[in-house]
């Protein structure tokens, strides 16, 4: 694993924020916001088990329409998913199998 995305100073592994309750407070009502206008269209969320912004992804899925998938990549923090090449390749394969039956 690097130390993509960690700054020394910081309280939280968010470089951007020290604080994930401002974050949460203000993430689902924006990014989120219309996700259930990509229904009928199929939506996958790929998430590391240890990633400090699941909260995010999770209000994203619980918001979104069927068909929607949610996929663990156990272990793997947020940075894990782009760095370490076991989670990446779960996250391609994954992918692979998804947009094969998907598109």
């Amino acid at each position: 694993m690097t130390i993509t995305g960690l700054q020394e100073r910081s309280t939280t592994p968010l470089a951007a924020c020290s604080s994930l309750l401002i974050l949460r407070a203000s993430w689902t009502s924006t990014i989120y916001a219309r996700i259930e206008d990509i229904a009928p269209r199929p939506v996958l969320f790929i998430v590391g088990t240890e990633a400090a912004t699941k909260f995010m992804s999770k209000s994203g899925f619980d918001r979104a329409a069927q068909p929607k998938e949610w996929f663990e990549i156990p272990g793997a923090t947020h940075h894990r998913l782009y760095d370490d090449e076991a989670a990446v390749g779960k996250a391609v394969a994954k992918l692979e199998e998804f947009f094969g039956h998907s598109l």
